[in-house]
C-alpha cells in the first residue's frame, strides 16, 4: 500500500475560521482518498436482493431439473430478527451456494419457512393487550380471553413478522425460494400434517397413555418441555419403598400367601417429584427383608425402574 501526502491550500481551511478543524479534516480526507492503493471491485457496498441475478438464475435452473430441496428449520413469526437468525441462515447459506457450485455435487433449493404457531406468538400477543392503555379492564379482560379473537391476533402479528423476517434475510444476501415458502398456519400445509398423522394411525403407531402436561397459570395454557426452567435447589438423595399394589404371579411360590408387604426401593436426587412418580419394574435381581421395617424390598436394575 502506498500513501502520498499532498499540500493542502491554506485557503481550505481558512475560509471558516471557527469550524477550521473540520474542514480540515474533510479536506485531507478527500486528498487522501485517491492515495490508497486498494483493490477494486464491482460487488455493491449494500445487497440488493431484487437484483440478485444469480439466484434467480439458479432457482430457474433447480425448477427445470432435479433438484435436492433443503427444507429451513422454520423461525417463530414473533419478533425482528437478531442475531441466532443471522447465524442459522448464513450457515445454511454456506452449504447451499457450496453444493450448487461445486462440480457432481448436484443443485441445491433452499426453501424457508416460519412456524406460525405457539406459546411465543400468543404470548407476544398477549402482552400487547395488557400494555393498550386504551382498553378498559373488562374489555382487556374480554380480549385476553377470547381464543378466536387471540388467534386472529396471532395470525395478523405472525403474516406481519413474515414479511419483515424475510425482508431481513434478502437483505443479508441469503439464497432461498422466497417466492415459495412454507408456512404452517397454510391451509394446505395443515391437510398435510393431517394426512402424515393418519398415515401413523394406519400403521398402528399412535396410541393412548397418561404423561405428565406442565400447564402455566400466568400464560392459561400448557407448556412444552423445553419450556419448562426449574428454579435451581440443592436436595439430599434419598432411598424410597414403593409398596406394590399387587403381586406378579411368578412371585406367589417363593413368598408365603399371607405376606403381601412387598415394596420397590428407588434413589432420587430429586424428592420434590415423588408426588408424581409412577414407577414399574421389569426385571427382578432379588428380594430382601427388612428387619427393621418387616417388609421385603426387591432390588431391580437401573434401567429397569422408571
Amino acid at each position: 500500500m502506498s500513501l502520498v501526502l499532498r499540500a493542502v491550500p491554506k485557503s481550505v481551511f481558512l475560509k471558516c475560521r471557527h469550524c477550521a478543524d473540520s474542514v480540515f479534516s474533510r479536506a485531507l480526507m478527500a486528498s487522501w482518498s485517491h492515495t490508497c492503493n486498494l483493490p477494486k471491485t464491482v460487488i455493491p457496498l449494500r445487497h440488493k436482493p431484487d437484483n440478485d441475478q444469480q439466484f434467480q438464475s439458479h432457482i430457474s435452473r433447480t425448477s427445470k431439473g432435479m433438484a435436492n430441496v433443503l427444507h429451513d428449520g422454520p423461525p417463530y413469526a414473533n419478533g425482528n430478527l437478531h442475531m441466532g437468525h443471522a447465524v442459522n441462515k448464513i450457515l445454511k447459506d454456506f452449504i447451499v451456494r457450496f453444493h450448487s457450485a461445486a462440480v457432481g455435487m448436484g443443485l441445491v433449493k433452499f426453501r424457508p419457512g416460519w412456524d406460525c404457531h405457539g406459546m411465543p406468538i400468543e404470548h407476544k400477543v398477549l402482552k400487547s393487550i395488557m400494555a393498550d392503555a386504551s382498553l378498559g379492564d373488562a374489555e382487556r379482560s374480554s380480549k385476553m380471553q377470547d381464543p378466536l379473537f387471540v388467534r386472529q391476533e396471532s395470525r395478523n402479528l405472525a403474516t406481519s413478522c413474515i414479511e419483515s423476517q424475510k425482508l431481513g434475510f434478502k437483505r443479508w444476501g441469503i439464497s432461498a425460494d422466497w417466492e415459495d415458502p412454507y408456512l404452517t398456519f397454510d391451509t394446505n400445509f395443515v391437510i398435510e400434517e393431517l394426512k402424515v398423522l393418519m398415515s401413523f394411525y394406519e400403521k398402528g403407531l399412535l396410541f393412548r397413555g397418561s404423561r405428565p402436561v406442565h400447564f402455566s397459570p400466568s400464560s392459561q395454557s400448557v407448556l412444552a418441555d423445553s419450556e419448562i426452567e426449574y428454579r435451581e435447589m440443592q436436595c439430599t438423595a434419598v432411598y424410597v419403598a414403593f409398596p406394590l399394589s399387587r403381586l406378579p404371579d411368578s412371585w406367589k411360590s417363593f413368598l408365603p400367601v399371607e405376606d403381601a408387604g412387598v415394596s420397590v426401593l428407588i434413589w432420587t436426587t430429586q424428592p420434590w417429584t415423588l408426588w408424581a412418580n409412577a414407577p414399574w419394574l421389569s426385571i427382578l435381581f432379588s428380594i430382601m427383608f427388612s428387619q427393621k421395617s418387616k417388609t421385603r424390598v426387591a432390588f431391580c436394575c437401573w434401567n429397569g425402574l422408571l
